[in-house]
């Protein structure tokens, strides 16, 4: 629902959306779910109506509370929403006058509305403000006992006896790059050889979260439903407790940790020649910044200096090889808030882009992609990263907007991401960023899916998400395959059928719940 009082009904596996007058919402709210029927066509197009709400809303409803004898009136903030929600509410006792409340409802839908309230907060705390927005858009912000209970239960001592009989790396100099204020690192590298003198190998190393968190688990069930770690401007909502998130599944240096990791062997001309994929431990030498790394690639002497120019050779020949077979490369810096003490906003500062960044996307590309088309091969369970071909009319508007901020040439009939990088601008002007911006916004959001249709960006297909088990539940998931089906010698254990294997925690339903989580965290 909007602001001005229409509303538009999202039809799963339909690209279009359905308009709602603002007469026939049939009392339906922002969120929920509803059945609708054509209304009637008009010049702009046809129109639609609810005609029957099955299930209220998930999100939370932020407001202020009035009492209207045995009932309530909910008067919410957000213009999504009515002015006013008559509704009979649970616990508005314990609401002081006038306080701000967030109201959860109960999904069944009855008349009048049920509610209860959710959390009381105090007045004009900034520093409730992310927290207000999360909960607002229905994330979880607790985690169950059980699963706090079942990461508990892991120690230091559990790493030990799982690490025998796995690959052991922990003699090799690996190597994480992370933010400077990363709170947890599910990615390391290492690198075997020099490619200034011919093929390397490189080991992508990644968290092997599925060690601790197993299927039909209350760990399991609390990570499928946040469906992703959730970063907001002064703190983050992990998609796993501390223990596991920030502690052993998390690869800080200096201590043994398991993982599952793909060994690619490269020319230093970026060609893949070989690849295998193995549970491994490692010991990370060192955690570095974006910027430490970067320092260190401007020095020419040091162990770890000589290791990460040779990672750093082949991530650019990587990306060459990776932009000469398609995709679209758009320059889009990220900003992000600086808080004072008391969580006011006081800067907005833009995160600077140095080849570190580059070096670690493509690696974690290159792995992706690598377990993705072993998936697609086998025609294993896997939730590929997708990504569709714009609409035309989508691609028209940029088209136009792109004219009017100074560009030039023919509407391009797109079959490839390639053939927007002539519209793409690479400057640095606040014009150049607006256009990069609304070619953006010009194209599919990326989701997941059981059906690997490609990904239109990346110019790829058999592309999934592998490398960060800890905050996206996707990668997690697909780590059990890889775990089960993929890694070396897998083929010679006997084992269930991959699709009854997966069919509790990957199947249709996770892939929608992931790609709606991912949305509601942005």
């Amino acid at each position: 629902r909007t602001r001005f009082g229409y509303g538009f009904v999202r039809v799963e596996d339909e690209p279009e959306d359905l308009f709602i007058p603002p007469f026939a919402m049939g009392g339906a709210l922002h969120g929920d779910r509803v059945r609708a029927g054509f209304l009637e066509t008009r010049e702009q197009g046809d129109a639609h109506e609810v005609i029957e709400v099955l299930e209220r809303t998930r999100y939370g409803i932020i407001g202020r509370l009035e009492a209207r004898g045995r009932e309530t009136l909910l008067l919410p903030e957000r213009p999504e929403y009515p002015r006013e929600i008559f509704l009979h509410l649970e616990g508005r006792k314990s609401v002081p006058r006038g306080a701000r409340v967030l109201v959860r409802l109960d999904p069944t839908p009855v008349d009048p509305i049920q509610g209860r309230v959710g959390t009381i907060f105090e007045e004009d705390d900034p520093r409730e403000d992310s927290l207000l927005v999360a909960m607002e858009e229905g994330l979880d912000i607790a985690f169950d006992p059980e699963a706090l209970a079942e990461a508990a239960a892991h120690d230091e001592q559990s790493v030990a006896r799982a690490a025998r009989g796995r690959e052991d790396f922990r003699n090799d100099l690996v190597v994480t790059i992370d933010p400077a204020d990363a709170k947890d690192h599910d990615d390391a590298l290492s690198l075997h050889g020099d490619p200034e003198r011919g093929p390397c190998e490189v080991g992508i190393h990644i968290a092997d979260v599925t060690h601790y968190v197993r299927p039909g688990s209350a760990l399991d069930h609390d990570a499928r439903e946040r469906g992703c770690s959730v970063y907001l401007a002064d703190q983050a909502l992990p998609m796993l407790p501390d223990a596991l998130s920030g502690g052993l599944c998390s690869l800080t240096d200096g201590v043994d940790r398991l993982t599952v990791s793909v060994v690619a062997t490269l020319t230093p001309e970026g060609d893949l020649t070989g690849a295998r994929i193995v549970e491994g431990v490692i010991r990370s030498a060192a955690s570095l910044s974006y910027e430490d790394a970067a320092a260190l690639l401007r020095e020419r002497s040091g162990v770890m200096a000589v290791a990460l120019h040779g990672l750093d050779r082949l991530a650019r020949a990587l990306k060459k090889r990776r932009l000469e077979q398609g995709g679209l490369e758009l320059d889009l810096p990220e900003v992000r808030p600086v808080l004072d003490a008391a969580g006011e906003p006081i800067a907005f500062r833009e995160r600077r882009q140095l080849a570190t960044h580059s070096l670690i996307e493509e690696f974690m590309l290159l792995a992706n992609q690598i377990v993705g088309r072993r998936a697609a091969a086998r025609e294993l369970p896997f939730l590929y990263r997708i990504h569709e071909r714009p609409r035309y009319d989508k691609l028209r508007s940029f088209v136009e907007a792109a004219r009017y901020l100074g560009r030039s040439g023919p509407m391009p009939i797109v079959t490839e991401a390639k053939q927007l990088r002539t519209w793409a601008s690479h400057g640095q002007t606040p014009r150049d960023r607006l256009v990069n911006l609304y070619l953006l916004r010009a194209l599919e959001k990326a989701r997941y899916d059981l059906v690997d249709v490609g990904h239109f960006g990346l110019g790829m297909r058999g592309y999934a998400h592998f490398t960060s088990p800890i905050r996206r539940y996707p990668d997690l998931a697909n780590h059990r395959i890889v775990k089960r089906f993929l890694v070396e010698d897998a083929e010679k254990r006997p084992g269930p059928d991959p699709w009854v294997f997966a069919s509790g925690w990957l199947n249709a339903a996770v892939a929608a719940r992931s790609s709606e989580a991912e949305i509601a965290a942005d």
